[in-house]
Order: C-alpha cells, then sequence, then structure tokens
C-alpha cells in the first residue's frame, strides 16, 4: 500500500454541499463517502486510485459505483488524475502502466473548512 499525501491537516468538515453534489448520485455518494472517510481519519489525503478504491471496497462499496463517481466528480471538476509528480493524466494519455494518483481541485479544497480561514 502506497502512502497517502496529506494535503489538509486537521479535517474540520466542508462549508457547504455544492449545488451540483446535492442530488442523489453516485457523485454525491462518493462526495460524502469521502467526507466521511476525511473525518474518521481526521485528515484529508490523496492517495492512489486502486488503494482509494480498495478502502471504499473494505467498508462494503462495491468499486464499479466508487469508480463511476469518481469519473463524475472529476468531470464536474472537482478531482483529477494525475501521475507520481502531479502530471494531468486525461484520456488521450492514459498508460495502465503509470500509477494514477486522485488529487482534489482547487474547487474541492475551496469546500473544506480550514483554520487559515478567519
Amino acid at each position: 500500500m502506497e502512502p497517502l499525501r496529506v494535503i489538509v491537516k486537521p479535517y474540520r468538515g466542508i462549508t457547504e454541499t455544492p449545488p451540483d453534489l446535492s442530488t442523489p448520485g453516485v457523485d454525491s455518494w462518493v462526495f460524502i463517502q469521502l467526507q466521511l472517510c476525511f473525518k474518521k481519519q481526521g485528515y484529508v489525503a490523496e492517495g492512489l486510485l486502486p488503494n482509494v478504491i480498495w478502502g471504499f471496497e473494505q467498508i462494503g462499496c462495491d468499486p464499479r459505483a466508487v469508480a463511476a463517481g469518481l469519473t463524475v466528480l472529476r468531470k464536474k471538476g472537482y478531482i483529477y488524475y494525475s501521475d507520481e509528480l502531479g502530471g494531468i493524466i486525461e484520456e488521450h494519455n492514459f498508460n495502465p502502466i503509470i500509477p494514477i494518483w486522485i488529487r482534489y481541485t482547487p474547487k474541492f479544497i475551496r469546500l473544506l473548512i480550514r483554520e487559515d480561514r478567519k
């Protein structure tokens, strides 16, 4: 298991549920599950795509639903996929040999309650 990259510590919640995630769907479900995970761990971290899906599986989630939700979150601009160095991976430059990291975009990070915000 690869280490996670902690980007926000401590996790204090989100400021709001974005309107485009307020209706039921695999994207809003994954978003909520991520928030629950962050709350349990006490921090927000980025990780390898297979490890994130594995983590969801450990709590009984269908990996196909997780992958579908992540795909929609990516299309809505909340996450992106990258290589280890942060290079963005899109469908046209996908290489199954290169490990894929899930990264959170500024759109996602702006929703987090941060100590440095007054």
